[in-house]
């Protein structure tokens, strides 16, 4: 007589994320913030405020990762949107601004953005919006001398 044996192997498998967990998503809000002040600074000169119409498509595909449900598409659309704007970065000087929001990008992807979200989200937007409020800053000021 022959009896069948099934051996079943259970893997540990790490847990899959079925949609960005929220600390993802606040960093890309942080991102698309820098993307707005860059946009505001650039703005803020006379011989450059025609460049806020071209950089505010690309403070919308900052956002575009917001607009995923699920992780696999979130994690594709970041990467997409991070080669774009490094590759614009090289291109075309200017876009060079958006580096920043790139790299915020790429954070979201890493477990860091799940550990701590708040402190994370927080420190970065502090990171993000001191610098850039200071520019904006002085360059409104250089217009009034």
């Amino acid at each position: 007589m022959v009896e069948h044996v099934q051996i079943v192997r259970e893997t540990s498998r790490a847990p899959v994320e079925s949609e960005p967990a929220r600390g993802r998503r606040l960093l890309v809000i942080v991102a698309v913030l820098n993307g707005v002040l860059a946009m505001i600074w650039v703005s803020a000169f006379d011989n450059f405020h025609y460049l806020a119409w071209i950089y505010a498509p690309v403070v919308a595909v900052v956002a575009l990762p917001l607009a995923m449900r699920s992780w696999r598409s979130f994690l594709v659309t970041c990467l997409i949107v991070t080669v774009l704007l490094l590759v614009l970065g090289v291109l075309l000087f200017f876009f060079g601004l958006f580096w920043p929001s790139a790299m915020i990008l790429l954070l979201a992807l890493t477990p860091l953005a799940r550990w701590r979200p708040n402190r994370v989200t927080i420190l970065l937007a502090l990171l993000v919006a001191i610098p850039w409020g200071d520019a904006i800053r002085v360059s409104h000021l250089s217009d009034m001398f």
